[in-house]
């Protein structure tokens, strides 16, 4: 009975553990991925779990402290003091490598600190001085740039700063001031810089100026500060180009006149080289003893006359060579369809007699005289086209009849020599000599309404 007994309880003991021990590897199999053999359990071995969460990992030092710069709450002041010594170290650091020095910790400074306005009003106009005194250093030049694209993006009123112009540089951060104009002329010269790790944060820097007033940077921008008149570089400049085009160059010439640029612009040109309504003493003819004559050409009026000799005049042969010799014979055939053409547009040929007529300066009523001869020498029919050319700006009178007054009363100046070399050129036709004598004199009828 007793052996029965013993026998049962351990039977059951082992049992028991038997499904102990399948519970334990059922459990660890439903863990373990499929297909995959676990290891056995051993005491030593930590307790494994499955539900333990993926650290977060703290950001670099770098990335901290750019976002804690980047909060204005969290920046560091710094001592007015510690600001003008860091600036007075850059400005007057003698070696590169001590400039180069001085320019980081000013970029540290100003990414880092808290910096009141009054010592960007220092900074501003030392690293202006700086880019255009400074050797072309590369690294040094795209530093400083690099450090005002800083400046304007921590304050955007050192935009409005730039664009004023206004900017006083400093001598010793504390005495001998004195002003430095067009802050962003000086920054936009730079784009001319042959290096392109110049001009890249150039146009970084301008793009963050307009950024910080775009009122004021279209203003600067657009504004012409020699004025909009005919004698305004920009003018100057493209007419320039025209002439530099179409000078001895019969296909540059053909395409100019097929566009509407001389009848649409050239009339405009014209007349902004008359004398204004408020110049009431101007004397359209010239006096021997007058200081008219003397008076420069304007630049832009004179160029714009320029444009018309080359579209309809010839070059003299000395100043062409073998190839524009040859396009120049090719040109004389041509020349009459040239003449017809240019003296078809009625708005041009009157705004050059006005000039010739009326020119504020004596050149440039030569230089319209010139024009108006090549107009209709040998060609007949010009010729007698000259005689309706009329000037309308005081009382209506005949070109022809002024030309003949210089002609008379002034013959010895350069301006009535070349009323005499128009007059000579009409003079040929018998048809137009008639006319000349029987009706120069007679006033022009009215214009038609």
């Amino acid at each position: 009975m007793i052996n029965i007994m013993k026998r049962f309880v351990e039977s059951s003991v082992s049992q028991a553990l038997h499904e102990g021990t399948q519970d334990g590897d059922s459990a660890a199999s439903s863990a373990t991925e499929p297909g995959t053999t676990s290891a056995p359990f051993s005491a030593l071995d930590p307790p494994c779990s499955n539900d333990r969460s993926t650290p977060q990992v703290a950001p670099p030092s770098r990335e901290r402290n750019a976002s804690s710069s980047s909060d204005p709450t969290m920046r560091r002041t710094v001592p007015k003091a510690d600001l003008v010594m860091a600036i007075e170290r850059f400005q007057y650091a003698m070696l590169l490598a001590e400039r180069k020095t001085a320019v980081t910790q000013l970029q540290k400074l100003w990414v880092e600190a808290d910096i009141p306005d009054d010592a960007h009003r220092l900074i501003i106009p030392v690293i202006l001085n700086a880019l255009v005194t400074d050797p072309r250093d590369t690294e040094l030049m795209e530093a400083m740039l690099e450090l005002m694209q800083s400046i304007v993006s921590t304050n955007p009123s050192n935009a409005s700063i730039l664009l004023q112009g206004d900017i006083v540089l400093i001598g010793s951060c504390h005495s001998q001031e004195h002003v430095e104009p067009h802050a962003l002329d000086t920054i936009l010269g730079l784009m001319q810089d042959p290096s392109p790790w110049i001009r890249g944060p150039t146009v970084q820097l301008i793009k963050k100026v307009q950024d910080g007033d775009s009122a004021s940077f279209a203003t600067h921008i657009l504004a012409c500060q020699e004025g909009h008149g005919l004698d305004s570089a920009v003018l100057v400049d493209c007419l320039h180009v025209i002439v530099n085009m179409v000078r001895n160059n019969t296909m540059s010439q053909s395409l100019l006149r097929e566009t509407p640029f001389v009848p649409v612009l050239f009339p405009l040109l014209l007349d902004a080289g008359l004398p204004s309504p408020d110049q009431p003493n101007h004397h359209p003819t010239p006096l021997e003893d007058d200081d008219e004559g003397n008076q420069p050409s304007s630049t832009g009026l004179r160029t714009t006359l320029d444009i018309l000799l080359c579209l309809v005049g010839p070059t003299p042969p000395e100043e062409l060579d073998e190839v524009a010799r040859r396009d120049q014979a090719k040109r004389q055939e041509e020349r009459s369809a040239v003449q017809a053409h240019l003296a078809q547009l009625p708005d041009v040929v009157a705004a050059v007699s006005e000039v010739a007529c009326h020119g504020v300066t004596e050149a440039d009523r030569i230089h319209a005289l010139q024009v108006l001869h090549l107009l209709c020498e040998d060609n007949d029919a010009h010729q007698l086209l000259a005689l309706t050319w009329t000037s309308m700006t005081t009382s209506p009178s005949y070109v022809l009849s002024m030309c003949l007054r210089l002609d008379v009363h002034h013959e010895e100046t350069p301006l009535g020599a070349s009323a005499r070399t128009l007059l000579d050129g009409v003079w040929h036709n018998d048809l137009a000599k008639i006319s000349i004598l029987q009706h120069i004199h007679a006033p022009p009828p009215p214009p038609l309404e």
